[in-house]
């Protein structure tokens, strides 16, 4: 991506169980054959996330479904 993770603005997050992490914001340019194309700021972070979700800038964009059971994730953009 041609990304230096470390360098750029910092930001220190807290996980729902209380954990605290810090980020570094970059824009990060996305592609999707139904969303089209778009610029969110992410978070990059070295420290180990066993879970990562994007954030509500994303979801202002598209739907997201889940059905773990088979493994498979939605996206369509919002209505």
């Amino acid at each position: 991506m041609g990304i230096d993770i470390l360098a750029g603005p910092r930001l220190v997050l807290q996980t729902t169980l209380g954990n605290r992490l810090e980020a570094t914001l970059h824009p990060v340019r996305f592609m999707h054959p139904d969303l089209g194309s778009f610029t969110l700021e992410v978070g990059f972070s070295s420290t180990d996330i066993h879970r990562n979700l994007l954030g509500r800038d994303f979801f202002n964009l598209a739907q997201i479904g889940f059905r773990e059971r088979f493994l498979t994730l939605y996206v369509t953009p919002a209505p």
